[in-house]
């Protein structure tokens, strides 16, 4: 996969949401509510001695499930990404630990969508009359028989290493899962939210239905006594509470980076705290509406065949697919009771999915910002889920064969319970630090989200003592569990339940002596990108890989000779480019250097000679009117003549009105006030627009278009004696609104006009080819605009009073360019330099040298990052060869001076001083 060239910004904008807070909280309840409500929820309440079970389980639902249920939504909602992202931008070192959620949530699907299939079959066969199961149960005069699920469905053979052969009939209805669950999914949150109004509803009906129908048992009363009956000498049980823990981090899929990212797509200022402890509550109220239903028929069976209910065999996966299928069987109108049960279960299998492969995917989307590259193909969304089923469907594969339960069992018991614990862990004492809660609380405070006293205590106070004493239990009760398998597959069990913290430790160790630049200005979102291209085959340098050479030749930025020297790119005022000045544009290509006895690390200058491109077009700028040369004296001239003409156009007009005025009057007096009624008229100015012929000044400039009264208003043309000419619209003798004007000498400018100055939105072309398109106020740029030149160089972004000020993009027809931010023609803050020959720099600049903060990064995998002063590497700083090899430490003047530390390839560390790029001593520390 290819990384995204877009912004994080961009990324936000364009990214799915939740179309409203109740799409949101039917999405969360029923990822959470799914199989861990009907099916795990009752199976432990059953294994802990029943009420006993609840009494930890709601403990630990107020002071774990909802605090972190809070916390999690919270970061995706403030932050607007999922969890492995926002690791990533914000500790790049631990940025592997927001994957762990997501690693076990892969693991969990493949055999949840096993169940799914289970269920599926079971729907398929309970269409047949009479219900298969129930002969086994018929002859077996049992209360319920276990033959037609693992001799038919599951067809177990006799180990986990007994592998046989491929299930056909579990491996359709696998993959027939997969295709309804890509269909819910297909477009993200925004279908899977409109598909739990009915998934994550129909359920619970069809559950009170069977309620109903189970209360209505003889016994059931016995079962519904059981669930709520505690037995407290169990409560100093420490494996009840072990499973309590699991089953509501499980239940409540806390841990697992989907609520993260489900809290992505929510609004920054939706409520948080009433939907915090409403979803969980509401969780863990579907698991006693199910735990009711099981415990009503369990009563009744217990009471039917005289068995008491704690002595019942009933084993993990027995309560759906073995006790209530022999139960429903028995009943009036079996198939229709029995098609309820499994669409319940096939329903809630759905939901769950929807979490997990949408987690999956929305994960991979944030790390590349939605732009999923494969061989030079960018995925759409459909895509990157039908990907993600593919996977699973292929890895489901395994899990089709007769040893699929076994592996079933192996995984649900290592691949969650720790895993589990270890995720919640690094959550609450990361996330939950007094330095970042109350960042979060700032942050959630900003949009309106209060933190309630429960959350924040449990989140920084008792959370961490819990989850430690909780993680020690589950590792003893793990390690229990593990005797009953063998030395080698206990071996790869312990290495499931760790494997997803495999990777984040690697990342660590290898980034655990980068530079925090959580504490910079930087943009932690490219500078990560960036770094994670490290590591290309170095083609400079062939002594590189040399033992005893500590340090490699790079390439500076700071010469003439190098290509595209920060300050070439720099614009003078408007005034300076009219004169002619030119962008420098150099090339170069870098060179071998021998590595001195003393391994100098200095930035080494490349010499080599480049041709300048002397360019005389650069000049776009309108300066004081129209342009600054001849044409501003031609047209004072123009006006001040215009000025003359007018006067004595104003006599000639007088002259001829009293005229007019004295013959009506003689004639008929009438028509004398109506001509005096007009000549007030025109002494007011009102009279009407008129079109009149070519009116020649005494200048030798022309006019013809349309006046009122003795002023040009409306559309004319007029042209000076130099040749130039405006043909537009005029108000009250000046340039005004829609226009052209056209230069002597070829240039022009096509556009809005305001008090005879260009204003508006226009566009300027000189007659050597250069562009500039953009807006304009009092005849100089400003706001946006984009220049072009004649060589293919361009400037697109904002401009102020005639000079580039704001975010802008200055390329180069080599194709280097720079992307950043501009004041008065300068490089002035953040920005990103990209060279032609595959250099990069990412970080701070002034005046148009970088200076702060910054990534160098070359073609040949080395990379710089630390402070800058005047274009040179001065204070801390890491650098790093493509072949591992790094130095941390002090820098001054372009060279490493001071102490520092030189890291090899394998890890090992050497301490020293160093005094203008050389080596001085090595110490010990």
């Amino acid at each position: 996969m290819q990384p995204s060239s877009q912004s994080l910004e961009g990324y936000q904008e364009i990214r799915m949401k939740f179309s409203s807070s109740w799409t949101f909280m039917l999405t969360s309840l029923g990822f959470a509510a799914g199989f861990g409500s009907v099916w795990r929820f009752p199976y432990l309440v059953f294994k802990n001695g029943g009420g006993t079970f609840l009494i930890p389980y709601f403990i630990l639902v107020f002071t774990l499930a909802i605090p972190l249920f809070f916390l999690e939504v919270g970061l995706g909602q403030c932050k607007g990404i999922g969890m492995a992202h926002l690791l990533d931008l914000e500790k790049p070192k631990l940025r592997g630990f927001g994957y762990v959620g997501i690693v076990i949530c892969a693991y969990i699907s493949t055999y949840y969508n096993l169940i799914m299939a289970y269920s599926l079959r079971y729907l398929w066969e309970s269409f047949k009359y009479p219900i298969p199961w129930l002969a086994s149960i018929v002859e077996q005069n049992t209360p319920f028989s276990r033959d037609y699920f693992y001799d038919s469905i599951v067809q177990m053979s006799t180990s986990i290493t007994d592998l046989n052969h491929i299930i056909w009939s579990l491996f359709i209805a696998y993959i027939v899962s997969l295709i309804i669950v890509y269909f819910c999914i297909k477009e993200g949150v925004e279908t899977s939210g409109k598909v739990a109004i009915v998934t994550a509803t129909s359920p619970y009906v069809l559950l009170l239905i069977l309620l109903i129908r189970g209360l209505l048992l003889e016994g059931s009363s016995e079962g519904i006594y059981y669930l709520f009956k505690p037995d407290f000498v169990k409560l100093f049980n420490p494996s009840v509470w072990v499973d309590a823990a699991n089953q509501v981090i499980f239940q409540m899929s806390v841990g697992q980076a989907i609520l993260c990212l489900y809290g992505s797509y929510r609004k920054k200022e939706d409520n948080l705290p009433n939907f915090s402890f409403a979803i969980p509550l509401l969780t863990a109220l579907c698991g006693m509406l199910a735990g009711l239903v099981v415990f009503s028929y369990i009563g009744h069976v217990s009471l039917k065949f005289n068995i008491p209910i704690s002595q019942l065999p009933l084993s993990g996966p027995d309560l759906a697919f073995v006790l209530y299928p022999a139960i429903l069987a028995q009943m009036p109108m079996p198939n229709l009771w029995c098609i309820l049960f499994f669409l319940v279960l096939l329903l809630l299998g759905i939901d769950t999915q929807f979490g997990f492969v949408d987690g999956i995917a929305g994960t991979i989307e944030d790390i590349y910002l939605g732009e999923v590259i494969v061989l030079g193909y960018k995925l759409t969304v459909q895509q990157v889920r039908l990907c993600v089923c593919s996977i699973l469907g292929v890895i489901g594969l395994i899990y089709c064969t007769d040893v699929g339960f076994y592996l079933l069992s192996f995984v649900d018991t290592f691949g969650t319970n720790v895993s589990f614990m270890l995720g919640v862990l690094f959550e609450v004492f990361y996330f939950g630090s007094k330095e970042r809660f109350e960042q979060l609380k700032k942050d959630l405070e900003q949009y309106g989200n209060h933190v309630p006293w429960l959350i924040e205590f449990s989140l920084t106070k008792l959370c961490h003592y819990t989850v430690i004493v909780l993680l020690i239990i589950s590792v003893i009760s793990q390690m229990k569990s593990s005797l009953d398998y063998s030395f080698y597959v206990v071996l790869i069990g312990w290495f499931i339940s760790f494997s997803p913290f495999i990777a984040a430790i690697k990342i660590y160790l290898e980034n655990r002596n980068r530079i925090d630049m959580s504490k910079t200005d930087l943009d932690i979102e490219l500078l990560t990108k960036q770094v994670q291209q490290m590591g290309a085959n170095c083609s400079n340098c062939n002594q590189c890989q040399k033992d005893k050479m500590e340090l490699n030749n790079e390439v500076e930025v700071t010469k003439k000779s190098d290509s595209h020297k920060a300050s070439s790119f720099s614009q003078q005022s408007s005034n300076s480019l009219i004169d002619g000045n030119d962008l420098k544009q150099t090339k170069c290509t870098p060179k071998e250097q021998k590595n001195t006895k003393f391994s100098v690390f200095s930035d080494d200058q490349e010499k080599e000679k480049s041709q300048q491109n002397k360019l005389n077009d650069k000049a776009i700028v309108i300066q004081k009117n129209w342009k600054a040369h001849k044409a501003r004296e031609s047209y004072k001239e123009v006006k001040k003549s215009l000025s003359e003409s007018q006067k004595a156009n104003d006599k000639q007009q007088q002259q001829q009105q009293q005229n007019d005025q004295a013959t009506v009057a003689s004639k008929d007096k009438k028509k004398y006030f109506n001509s005096l009624e007009f000549g007030i008229n025109n002494a007011n100015n009102v009279q009407s627009r008129e079109k009149r012929p070519l009116f020649v000044f005494k200048s030798g400039a022309t006019y013809e278009g349309e006046w009122v009264g003795n002023k040009r208003d409306g559309k004319g043309v007029q042209i000076w004696p130099d040749g130039a000419r405006y043909d537009g619209e005029w108000v009250d003798n000046k340039a005004c609104g829609k226009g052209s004007f056209y230069h002597v000498d070829g240039d022009s400018y096509i556009g809005e006009w305001a008090d005879d100055r260009a204003n508006g939105y226009g566009v300027y072309r000189q007659n050597n080819g250069a562009v500039y398109e953009g807006y304009w106020r009092n005849d100089q740029q400003h706001g946006k605009g984009e220049e072009k030149w004649s060589d293919l160089s361009s400037y697109k972004g904002d401009y102020f009073e005639g000079k580039k000020q704001g975010k802008g993009k200055y390329m180069w027809p080599d194709g280097s360019y720079f992307e950043g931010d501009w004041f008065e023609n300068k490089i002035n803050g953040y920005g990103e330099y990209y060279w032609s020959d595959g250099r990069i720099y990412k970080g701070s600049w002034q005046n148009n040298k970088m200076h702060g903060e910054g990534v160098y990064q070359w073609a040949d995998g080395r990379i710089y990052h630390g402070s800058y002063v005047d274009d040179k590497k001065q204070g801390v700083g890491k650098y790093k060869w493509p072949d591992g090899r790094q130095y941390v430490g002090e820098w001054h003047d372009g060279k490493q001076h001071g102490k520092g530390k030189y890291i090899l390839p394998d890890g090992k560390t050497k301490f020293g001083v160093w005094d203008q790029g050389r080596r001085l001593r090595w110490t010990e520390e």
